[in-house]
């Protein structure tokens, strides 16, 4: 009787260990899956923010352009072509200025999805921000 109640209690052990590993196995697969959704997240964030850089940046360097117009000597020829040129830049940054603020607009969604509400709230202000400094820079394009 005694080696059945041994043996019955080292299958009860088996049988408990084996549960064991697959509560491990279940635990560090969702580890797994919670840890690649979240790099995800990550990845998607810094995407966005790659892209609010290059939208800066890109528009630093057109109101830089902008400054070297400032010069309003020379004759009437040079005159003419500094607005011609001007008129140019101004319809260029128009199409590549919203073009950029698309793709940081379709961005902003993906983000959205893994975003808390009050940090969506902010991005939201942000690129309200970003169109209005392109409003200004095509302004002042104008003046």
């Amino acid at each position: 009787m005694k080696r059945v109640n041994d043996i019955l209690y080292r299958k009860k052990i088996v049988v408990a260990s084996e549960k064991l590993k697959q509560l491990f196995s279940n635990i560090v697969a969702k580890s797994d899956e919670l840890f690649k959704s979240l790099d995800d997240c990550v990845n998607k964030h810094q995407a966005y923010n790659q892209k609010v850089e290059a939208y800066k940046d890109w528009l630093a360097q057109q109101n830089e352009k902008l400054q070297q117009y400032d010069d309003e000597s020379g004759d009437k020829a040079d005159l003419n072509k500094r607005i011609e040129n001007l008129n140019q830049m101004k319809i260029n940054n128009a199409k590549e200025g919203t073009k950029l603020l698309q793709e940081l607009k379709n961005s902003l969604v993906v983000v959205s999805k893994s975003t808390a509400p009050k940090g969506v709230d902010l991005l939201k202000g942000e690129l309200v921000e970003n169109q209005k400094d392109l409003q200004q820079h095509l302004s002042e394009i104008g003046k």
